[in-house]
């Protein structure tokens, strides 16, 4: 059985707007991120993240505001 390289979350606005900051994430106990990417409608939006315990913490340069039909998503590359 192959092991995932990346965690890839997905945050779409329904309905309505969104503000954001900061984000987290649950990982398994073994995952250690080499790296996090967060991206809204295929644009990079700057930020930086830090790992606790089993969770990984991101924190985004500056406030965002998705609006109604937006997806925000987030990949956490694996280190090998």
């Amino acid at each position: 059985m192959a092991v995932p390289q990346a965690q890839t979350e997905q945050i779409e606005v329904r309905w309505g707007r969104l503000n954001l900051k900061t984000l987290a994430f649950a990982v398994p106990q073994d995952f250690r991120p080499a790296g996090v990417s967060v991206t809204v409608q295929g644009q990079v939006v700057e930020s930086s993240y830090q790992l606790r315990e089993t969770r990984v913490e991101i924190t985004l340069k500056k406030e965002l505001v998705l609006s109604e039909g937006q997806v925000l998503q987030v990949v956490i590359r694996k280190t090998r």
